[in-house]
């Protein structure tokens, strides 16, 4: 199952670990805070403008966490995990985003 964000991109179902996955590279989103948020959006009907993500990790930090390196060259490893709205958010160096909603979304 896809769901296909507003402002870009696609968040894919894999029924095996039972998230939904955006690649943030493959997305139009400009900054991977904005991504984070636009998923949980979607998948708990909560509209983005009042979701509080600064009250669990700074944006800017967020999107300079898995920037480039000052030279160029991509980050190796790395994850964060955090929860918003309910969901369990993880975020890798390879511009994944892993969204665990609430139960209740499933529908279990």
């Amino acid at each position: 199952m896809v769901r296909d964000l507003r402002g870009g991109g696609e968040l894919e179902y894999d029924p095996e670990s039972r998230t939904y996955v955006l690649d943030y590279r493959a997305s139009e989103y400009d900054e991977l805070a904005a991504a984070v948020v636009a998923g949980v959006s979607e998948l708990t009907g909560v509209p983005a403008e009042r979701i509080e993500l600064n009250a669990v990790v700074h944006p800017g930090a967020l999107n300079r966490l898995f920037d480039e390196r000052r030279n160029g060259t991509p980050r190796e490893g790395g994850r964060l995990t955090f929860r918003l709205e309910g969901c369990e958010v993880v975020v890798t160096a390879t511009a994944e985003i892993r969204l665990d909603p609430p139960t209740r979304i499933l529908g279990e």
